[in-house]
């Protein structure tokens, strides 16, 4: 099994309501592994909540609820690893433009993990172990994709 922690870049939101202003930032990381067919995406994050009136300043941070998604390999329609001094990233893009869309960052059916300078190496890795899994023919046979499957989180299997 090849494993690769990355880190997820989400804008942040601001807004405006009367004499309130409240500032959101984001902050997901999460684990990518590949074993067999199946890319399993794990993540969690925090956010944290500046929020100024005229007699009060509020600063929260609060947890957001850990997410989990299996991606078959067949959905997989790019791989890519983009080198960069400060910013290195694996690239994903599937087929279908709904795959990856509960996934925090994703635009328009693709996704970009950021990977820490010292995992550079597993990130070639990972993108070289994908792109020979999608280009092997017993993968493209004449079933259609299985798709995508949400894995419940722990507290919804209690």
């Amino acid at each position: 099994m090849l494993t690769l922690p990355f880190a997820l870049k989400v804008p942040g939101v601001d807004s405006f309501a009367g004499l309130t202003i409240s500032s959101t930032s984001y902050a997901f990381h999460g684990l990518l592994r590949y074993e067999g067919s199946v890319v399993q995406l794990e993540w969690a994050g925090t956010a944290a909540v500046d929020e100024v009136t005229v007699l009060d300043v509020d600063s929260r941070t609060v947890d957001l609820p850990p997410e989990a998604l299996d991606i078959d390999v067949r959905e997989l329609r790019r791989v890519a690893y983009r080198a960069g001094w400060w910013r290195p990233r694996l690239e994903l893009a599937c087929h279908d433009l709904r795959t990856l869309r509960m996934v925090p960052g994703e635009e328009a059916g693709e996704l970009r993990l950021h990977v820490a300078r010292r995992d550079r190496a597993a990130a070639r890795a990972m993108a070289a172990a994908l792109n020979a899994a999608m280009a092997t023919p017993s993968l493209h046979h004449t079933l259609p994709p299985q798709g995508i499957r949400f894995r419940p989180r722990e507290e919804d299997t209690r």
